[in-house]
């Protein structure tokens, strides 16, 4: 099989799967994302709405104006936590989204090329089952050097978030607390406790910043360039173990 095309990445498909991608982004962005742009006035016309509508009523016999005040103010600030609180969460959907967008593409690009040489089912449950690490593993014995590229990090941070949005505790939330601790930070800023301890950290602390939206989506595109046109077998790659299981079940269900 010496210097057979193993996987082959046309051009066109590569430009289409970055449109793709960016087509998500810009929709989600436009259609989604900027509906948050103006939450500190819109925080403002809730507390005004509160003032206006207690002042119909209000009786300077009984009402206290410093009372209503405080009230009108308090509202206002709910108002604007909770929309704080669903821009939050509708930004890491967005990363969930466009996460697995990317993830789904990659692995029906590697089923579809495994059967230049003799992928079937098997390799395809492989392919699907595996995590992310593997399928780098994978990539970096190709020759493509994935984890070597300086956007790996935000790749494998992307991964590690949408984990914890879709689960809450586990194996990715003390990766993301050790590798990562940017995307949990702390409500208190710097008047936060001693993140040395980092115990009391839980799932609830993820959050995504625009530029670190903007990042992981940069990482995205950078992805799908660096796929050589080409990769050719030779005695340089190495493919794991449980690809090469795979493509034995392929072979002998094929005899």
């Amino acid at each position: 099989m010496a210097n057979n095309v193993l996987f082959y990445m046309w051009q066109g498909m590569r430009e289409s799967l970055i449109a793709e991608h960016q087509f998500y982004i810009d929709q989600a962005r436009s259609r989604l994302l900027s509906q948050f742009d103006n939450i500190s006035d819109e925080a403002d016309k809730a507390a005004n709405d509160y003032w206006e509508k207690r002042g119909e009523t209000f009786n300077p016999d009984f009402d206290d104006p410093c009372s209503i005040a405080e009230a009108a103010f308090a509202t206002g600030g709910e108002y604007y936590c909770l929309l704080t609180e669903m821009h939050d969460s509708t930004r890491l959907s967005v990363v969930a989204g466009m996460y697995h967008q990317w993830d789904k593409k990659l692995r029906e690009w590697l089923v579809r090329e495994s059967r230049h040489f003799g992928g079937r089912s098997a390799v395809a449950e492989v392919f699907w089952r595996k995590p992310f690490n593997d399928i780098i593993a994978l990539l970096d014995g190709l020759g493509w050097d994935v984890s070597e590229k300086p956007t790996f990090n935000s790749l494998k941070a992307c991964d590690l978030v949408v984990n914890v949005y879709k689960h809450g505790e586990g194996r990715s939330l003390n990766e993301l607390k050790q590798e990562f601790p940017q995307f949990l930070p702390d409500p208190l800023g710097e008047h936060a406790f001693d993140r040395a301890d980092s115990s009391w950290i839980n799932h609830t602390h993820l959050r995504v910043s625009d530029a670190q939206l903007q990042s992981f989506s940069d990482a995205i595109i950078e992805f799908w360039r660096n796929i050589p046109e080409y990769t050719r077998d030779s005695e340089d790659l190495s493919a794991p173990v449980w690809l090469t299981r795979a493509l034995q079940t392929d072979a002998e269900a094929n005899i």
